[in-house]
């Protein structure tokens, strides 16, 4: 709404009650206050309707000038700022300055919720053509109506809320997403993409909650993001396969509720599978639990990339825009390698067997290494050895399959020995690690 009178009128009252029940929120100007041409503004702290209604939203104007730049090549003292309370000079009104109108000391609703953009605003004419530059709260207050039917698709898209839900929670959004000045209270300070959102808003007389910001709006009301670069995939033993894919990633929470966090993968360019999973998450940033995925051998590559989505509605709230990818090796230590001890004749003894996949035939260096764990108190005993024990190492040409190395003699061992760890290698012709195993016996 762009207008403004000196008192509450009944019947007005009345209806926007009446609109603000069936869920419509009502925003309207604050009202311009000017000095023309000299005294001060006395008019500029005081009630101005509907603007001061309690179901309504009242906007003011500041001056947004992100990119440094004025139309009429006018001079301005706060480059990069945005600016409500301090005088602003009218470039066409030849001296008069202007200024929103708030309320101190206001009751609820009172004074102005938010500021907008609204001073040497470039836009265009009634005839859709003549492009002309205009000021005050009548230009500001339909960036705010716009942000926030950007709020109400964004709550229809991830949520099934009530018309009385989405009134609830844009408001919600819209405080807490404000921008406050770090500075003085006549000035609001420049962008803060990514500011935190406190828990509990306040409001200042000026300039209420702050300006108004559809980016940390939205990112607040989808609650969530996979934080970039955080994906990993890998593998391990899992649900009877020596090869199992899995895959984690972390998240950023911005509001505490349920989220369904999937992951998306698939193996050698095949069709993508899902793997969802519906957690509960306060707000912070969030580790997510290891998901296994599916089983893999030598030589194939997964594909992944996660996303997070709305409980209700199924539908994404965000996600990763590439891909996070893993090949497994060509020549692989199997799991069902091991350590095993004899006894006859004493002293006891242990001995290993590696078994091995080759996807590509071929020259391959095999080292086996083991460490012993002596048992005692320090410093005589309670540790392992300092460095592992060399007790094979050759090159040799193996064919696809799987393949075994025949048993290695790990040494004589006393009682007071209790534990083996064994480390299998597995290198190329051009001594490049491929894969390694180690397993305790």
């Amino acid at each position: 709404m762009s207008y403004s009178h000196p008192v509450p009128i009944s019947m007005e009252g009345y209806w926007l009650t009446e609109l603000k029940e069936e869920g419509i929120m009502l925003f309207a100007a604050a009202g311009n206050a000017r000095d023309h041409g000299g005294s001060y503004y006395e008019d500029v702290d005081v009630l101005r309707y509907p603007r001061s209604y309690e179901t309504v939203w009242g906007v003011g104007a500041h001056y947004d000038d992100a990119d440094n730049y004025l139309t009429d090549d006018q001079s301005f003292d706060f480059p990069y700022y945005r600016v409500s309370k301090e005088l602003c000079q009218d470039v066409r009104d030849e001296g008069d300055r202007w200024a929103s109108r708030y309320k101190s000391n206001p009751q609820p609703g009172q004074s102005v919720e938010f500021m907008a953009p609204g001073f040497d605003y470039e836009t265009r004419a009634r005839d859709y053509n003549t492009e002309i530059v205009v000021d005050g709260t009548s230009s500001a207050c339909p960036h705010a109506a716009a942000i926030a039917a950007y709020a109400v698709a964004t709550c229809n898209y991830a949520y099934t809320y009530t018309q009385s839900q989405i009134w609830d929670y844009t408001y919600e959004a819209l405080k807490k997403a404000a921008e406050k000045s770090s500075s003085e209270d006549d000035m609001v300070g420049t962008m803060q993409i990514n500011s935190a959102y406190p828990a509990s808003p306040t409001a200042d007389d000026l300039i209420g909650y702050g300006s108004i910001d559809a980016y940390d709006m939205v990112r607040y009301l989808l609650g969530g993001k996979i934080v970039p670069s955080s994906t990993s995939v890998s593998y391990g033993s899992h649900d009877g396969y020596p090869f199992y894919s899995k895959s984690t990633t972390k998240v950023d929470i911005y509001r505490t509720g349920d989220y369904i966090l999937r992951v998306n993968y698939r193996i050698n360019e095949g069709a993508w599978q899902t793997s969802d999973d519906t957690l509960t998450l306060s707000v912070g940033s969030h580790d997510v639990p290891t998901r296994w995925l599916a089983s893999i051998g030598l030589g194939d590559t997964i594909e992944v990339w996660w996303e997070v989505l709305s409980p209700t509605t199924a539908n994404t709230l965000n996600a990763e825009d590439t891909t996070t990818s893993f090949t497994f090796p060509d020549a692989a230590v199997l799991p069902s390698s091991y350590i095993y001890r004899y006894d006859f004749p004493l002293p006891y003894r242990a001995k290993s067997r590696m078994y091995f996949d080759i996807n590509v035939s071929g020259n391959y260096r095999i080292v086996v290494c083991y460490k012993r764990y002596w048992w005692g108190p320090p410093p005589y005993g309670g540790a392992w050895d300092s460095s592992w024990i060399t007790v094979y190492d050759y090159t040799d040409y193996y064919s696809v399959g799987t393949n075994y190395l025949l048993e290695n003699y790990l040494g004589e061992f006393n009682w007071w020995i209790t534990t083996l760890k064994c480390w299998w290698s597995i290198y190329d012709d051009q001594n490049n690690l491929i894969h390694q195993y180690i397993k305790n016996g």
